[in-house]
């Protein structure tokens, strides 16, 4: 919220190390990356926040986000 995107992401990183299956720690780095200007970033960590929680909607619907942002309208 204070828009220190990359400190966002640093500690988010490690985070998302830390705790590997905790698919919200993985949907906020996303997020960090996607508002620090970071897609394609973004995007991948969408989607492996997908493969670990196929049933939180909001992880889907954050793929395609990103993907309708990046012109890829039929994927999204």
């Amino acid at each position: 919220m204070a828009g220190r995107f990359g400190e966002a992401q640093s500690s988010l990183s490690v985070a998302a190390q830390s705790l590997r299956d905790h698919f919200g720690t993985w949907l906020a780095l996303a997020w960090a990356q996607l508002l620090g200007e970071q897609p394609e970033a973004a995007l991948r960590t969408f989607q492996h926040s997908v493969l670990l929680d196929r049933n939180f909607a909001e992880s889907h619907g954050s793929v395609a986000v990103v993907q309708a942002n990046l012109e890829r309208v039929e994927e999204a």
